[in-house]
């Protein structure tokens, strides 16, 4: 049997989409055929990278490692690339791609050169997203090295740590109440703030469908007060509840009537993907998302949720609109979006793309 190393930056209990792609890899693949590495770098040394190599060189001469996972382009991919320079090591070495970090890599005509030579010398790449396999492909990389492994839901039952929906909504005061969820980093990229926008439209404009609804946004990150700040105003029906638990945070999903999230690409900070509509489709919850990135193959328009040009306000508006003002039209998009989860995107599926006698 193969002996995979994976190393990697994130890895849970971390938060957030990279980490949970990665825990679900590693927890659907066959027992003990993974050995998770997560990556420190230096602080005083430069390149920070640098006491990584005798760490990760051990590390396979150990534990027999015949194939790396490199879960970051850049400087984990640098301390394979050295290693194998440095030891003529022959590994099978497979590199994850996620979109804003190859991006980034064009920045610096240096990261762009090392970056190239580090997928060129990869045995495969793989990429979380057919947009993400686009950028690769674009650097001159053959289609055939590239595979697509779709992020996957981890089913969790919508209980949260105090009795699920029902104590949610009680501890909050939300009885009776509809809910409009987001689920994300508090950043610029994630759009927060083109919702809160569309909101205040909705709110002056007094749409009746949108009497009863409150904005739950769930998360943490640098723009949290900036947001706060801005609701001051306008008196939005709008509840922070900061980063929660994956119990919880299942039990926001179960709670929520509709899922948005509507990012935009800022430089080369651009959703990849997004785990989070997946997530809230497999709680049978329409989604409502941006034409960004990866977020058109994780949202089907008009079938599992609703898609807007990216930025625009109005359009969220509309969509947001249209999916409280139809309860028919919600819920089918809800369940077609809990059926396409289920047939498409589950980790035991997925990961014999990467079991693949054709790719070893």
């Amino acid at each position: 049997m193969r002996k995979i190393l994976l190393l990697t930056l994130e890895f849970p209990p971390d938060r957030g989409g990279v980490a949970r792609y990665y825990g679900g890899i590693v927890d659907a693949m066959p027992s003990d055929s993974v050995v998770v590495l997560r990556a420190r770098l230096s602080r005083w040394i430069w390149p920070h990278w640098l006491p990584l190599l005798w760490k990760v060189f051990w590390k396979i001469y150990r534990d027999r490692i015949s194939e790396v996972w490199v879960g970051h382009l850049l400087p984990l991919g640098t301390v394979i690339y050295v290693l194998k320079i440095v030891t003529c090591y022959m590994l099978h070495v497979t590199c994850f791609i996620h979109g804003y970090d190859l991006l980034l890599t064009e920045r610096h005509w240096r990261k762009r050169i090392l970056a190239r030579r580090i997928l060129e010398g990869a045995n495969r790449i793989v990429t979380n997203s057919a947009y993400g396999k686009s950028l690769v492909v674009a650097r001159g990389i053959p289609q055939a090295k590239v595979v697509i492994v779709y992020p996957c839901p981890i089913f969790i039952p919508p209980l949260s740590i105090r009795g699920g929906e029902g104590e949610l909504r009680k501890r909050y005061h939300l009885e009776g109440k509809k809910i409009l969820l987001t689920v994300a980093r508090l950043v610029e990229r994630k759009g927060v703030d083109l919702v809160l926008e569309a909101l205040r439209y909705l709110h002056e404009t007094k749409f009746s469908a949108m009497e009863n609804v409150v904005y739950v946004i769930v998360g943490d990150g640098p723009e949290r007060k900036n947001y706060e700040l801005g609701i001051i105003n306008y008196e939005l029906p709008v509840l922070f509840v900061g980063a929660v638990s994956d119990n919880e945070l299942a039990a926001w999903y179960e709670a929520c009537d509709v899922f948005i999230m509507t990012p935009r690409k800022i430089g080369p900070d651009v959703e990849g993907f997004g785990l989070v509509y997946l997530e809230a489709n497999a709680f049978g919850k329409p989604v409502i998302g941006s034409r960004t990135g990866g977020v058109p193959e994780a949202v089907i328009d008009g079938e599992t949720g609703l898609l807007v040009d990216e930025s625009d306000v109005d359009g969220i508006a509309n969509a947001i609109q249209r999916l409280f003002s139809d309860d028919a039209f919600r819920k089918k998009l809800g369940e077609q979006g809990k059926a396409r989860v289920e047939r498409e995107f589950q980790w035991q599926q997925e990961v014999r793309k990467l079991l693949s006698p054709d790719l070893v």
